[in-house]
């Protein structure tokens, strides 16, 4: 139960890092109301969402950063900052938090179906589970956090070029479930001083490798 609060909390502070961040690159802020209101200074860009869903040029989903359909709802109308004056580094910035955010609530049912396949296992030996509050809290936990993956999955490929946010989260995703099963399950123990280093060798592989094809996305520009 900590380590899942703790994984939720660390979600909510990568979320509110990406919105700070993108809020920064547009004209609108949140009232104290929790709606957004306008700045002083030049409009921001809007985009109307097209029967697929994306917008920017010819209503393509893989072209601009628009505000996260849950800040600034569905819709025409939609504000959204001017994804090709963002500096790349931020552009790169944007794109981590937001997978961070999704996979540290995302990868709970990597872990939950770990262990809804033991109460499987408990049930088909004899232990009926059925009724356990545990085994009701697990499963609960497993349905809301896959749905929550593929929710933010779903909208980052509105909200970002494919072939930028794809990788990134396809990242995060396998980064963390390899550490939320080694500390969760305390694999890493029986890690010895060779094993850590290949470990996290092939970890930093990864990122960098995701981090290569984002920042050549970012110097890109413009997909669409």
């Amino acid at each position: 139960m900590l380590y899942l609060l703790s994984s939720l909390l660390a979600g909510v502070g990568a979320h509110l890092a990406y919105r700070k961040l993108l809020l920064k690159h547009t004209s609108w802020s949140y009232s104290p109301y929790g709606d957004l209101e306008m700045q002083s200074g030049d409009p921001p860009r809007t985009v109307a969402t097209g029967p697929n869903g994306g917008g920017g040029k010819g209503g393509d989903a893989g072209t601009g950063a628009a505000l996260d359909s849950a800040d600034a709802g569905e819709g025409e109308g939609l504000p959204q900052p001017d994804f090709d004056r963002i500096p790349a580094v931020e552009r790169m910035l944007l794109v981590f938090l937001y997978s961070v955010a999704s996979a540290l609530v995302g990868t709970q049912s990597v872990l939950m179906a770990k262990c809804t396949s033991q109460i499987m296992r408990l049930q088909f030996s004899g232990e009926s589970q059925w009724g356990s509050p545990f085994a009701m809290y697990i499963i609960l936990v497993f349905a809301l956090s896959a749905g929550f993956w593929m929710t933010r999955l779903n909208r980052g490929l509105r909200l970002f070029p494919s072939t930028f946010i794809v990788p990134m989260m396809q990242a995060m995703w396998t980064v963390l479930s390899i550490l939320n099963g080694g500390i969760f399950f305390k694999e890493f123990e029986n890690f010895d001083s060779q094993r850590t280093v290949v470990f996290f060798g092939g970890v930093l592989v990864v990122l960098l490798s995701v981090l290569s094809l984002a920042s050549g996305q970012a110097d890109g520009g413009d997909t669409g």
